[in-house]
């Protein structure tokens, strides 16, 4: 369509000088073949560029969509416990049975200083032991603790603590059995929600209770610990609070392949300090740690001492008291 007009006046009506009227005729063929042509031309090359522009748009929002809607690594793992605990039976102990736990600690211990007769104001040790628990839905408690040899930050502490005898008030290199009755759930009293937002919730009101001027998700992280430690929840409080904790700021420090968690919280108390958990592929709690960040000067802690080191068993039914699986 690039031909002259009058050459196409010319083939089309046959006369080397079309009239006027010829001409009229011949220009609005003209004008009319042009319009056909060129909105189908722009129609193909504005189709051809919308096929490729509309992919990578489909693309963009799938991929955008990946990423929203992507779990972070804490979520992910928290929900695969949450779902595992949820499918757990209730755990209930038969008449005449007993539920049995045994931990292993290592815990801070602190004693004024003139008690081992020292200056100084206070002197800090490690104590480590073994305890082993068996209880019942009576009330009934009894705790076997064996205590090992504390581990001291300075000789002079560690030969005042013998020389006071203090190795014998705390039993060193004993088992201590005790036995109580009447012994009641410290979180019994709360009907604590099975829904992760409201349970999270009841956890916050609970914690503001105590005065405590640690970060509220700090609080809420040392009581969702608490509960899984003295309490032994149920499958559904178990499962949602997993999924507190994969609210709060914690980090995943380990997912070992038998689907057990290492989560960290770090803050200032002051001292600054790292407290660690470990939880089971079911939300059981197996592990936690509190580790100080920094020199504890009054005390002669050095910086990255482990302040509490506890590994604990799943809780398991017994049929007496003798017996230790």
């Amino acid at each position: 369509m690039r031909d002259d007009p009058i050459e196409v006046l010319r083939r089309l009506g046959g006369d080397p000088i079309p009239t006027v009227e010829e001409e009229r005729r011949a220009r609005a063929r003209l004008v009319k073949a042009i319009a056909a042509e060129r909105p189908a031309q722009r129609g193909f090359r504005r189709v051809r560029w919308l096929v490729p522009a509309l992919a990578a748009a489909a693309l963009a929002v799938v991929v955008a969509g990946v990423f929203v809607a992507r779990p972070s690594p804490v979520q992910a793992a928290f929900d695969q416990i949450a779902f595992a605990a949820r499918l757990a039976t209730p755990q209930e102990i038969p008449e005449g049975s007993f539920l049995y736990t045994r931990s292993v600690n290592v815990q801070l211990a602190i004693t004024q200083g003139d008690v081992l007769g020292l200056a100084q104001g206070y002197a800090a040790f490690l104590v480590p032991t073994t305890r082993e628990f068996w209880r019942n839905d009576a009330g009934f408690v009894q705790m076997s603790t064996t205590t090992r040899r504390p581990v001291f930050f300075s000789p002079e502490v560690e030969a005042a603590y013998y020389t006071h005898g203090l190795d014998k008030r705390d039993h060193v290199g004993e088992t201590l059995t005790q036995q109580f009755v009447g012994v009641t759930d410290p979180y019994g009293d709360v009907e604590w929600p099975t829904d992760p937002r409201r349970l999270r919730d009841s956890l916050e009101a609970y914690v503001r209770q105590g005065g405590s001027t640690l970060p509220l998700d700090i609080q809420v992280f040392d009581l969702a610990t608490d509960l899984l430690r003295e309490a032994d929840p149920g499958p559904d409080l178990r499962a949602a609070l997993m999924q507190v904790f994969a609210q709060l700021p914690v980090t995943l420090v380990d997912q070992a392949p038998d689907g057990s968690v290492t989560l960290a919280v770090t803050y200032n108390r002051p001292p600054s300090v790292r407290d660690t958990i470990t939880l089971d592929a079911r939300g059981h709690l197996i592990a936690e740690t509190s580790t100080l960040l920094e020199d504890d000067l009054d005390l002669g802690i050095p910086a990255e001492t482990r302040t509490s080191d506890a590994t604990y068993t799943v809780p398991a039914i017994v049929d007496n008291l003798e017996t230790n699986p």
